[in-house]
C-alpha cells in the first residue's frame, strides 16, 4: 500500500516496538510505564493516538510521537489496532498492529 505524505491527512511511517510478550513491558520508563513511539508525517500537536479505540496519553513533536501503553493492552495475547486521529478534521491516519505473543 502506498502512503501519501503530502496529503493531510496524519500517517503512521514507522513504531515500535510492534510487539511484545504478554505481561512484559517494553521501552521501559523509571516508573515502570511502556510506552510506543512513532515517526510520522501531517501531525500537529493535538493529534491523538488511539488504541483499540482508545486514546493513550501521548506527546508529540514536529514528527515523532511517543505514548504510554496501559498495562491492560499486553497483559494477554492479541492483536491493537493502533492509528492517529485529527479532532479538528476528523482525519484518521493508517492503521497499525502492536502484538502481544
Amino acid at each position: 500500500m502506498k502512503i501519501d505524505v503530502e496529503s493531510e491527512v496524519p500517517v503512521i511511517l514507522k513504531f515500535g516496538p510492534t510487539t511484545t510478550k504478554p505481561g512484559i513491558g517494553f521501552n521501559t520508563l523509571p516508573d515502570g510505564e511502556s510506552y510506543l513511539w512513532f515517526k510520522t508525517a501531517n501531525v500537529n500537536d493535538v493529534v491523538e493516538v488511539r488504541m483499540d479505540d482508545e486514546t493513550l496519553n501521548s506527546t508529540s513533536s514536529i514528527d515523532m510521537i511517543t505514548c504510554l501503553v496501559p498495562k491492560k493492552f499486553f497483559i494477554k495475547p492479541g492483536d491493537h489496532k493502533i492509528y492517529l486521529f485529527c479532532p479538528g478534521t476528523g482525519l484518521t491516519s493508517n492503521t497499525v498492529v502492536f502484538s502481544v505473543k
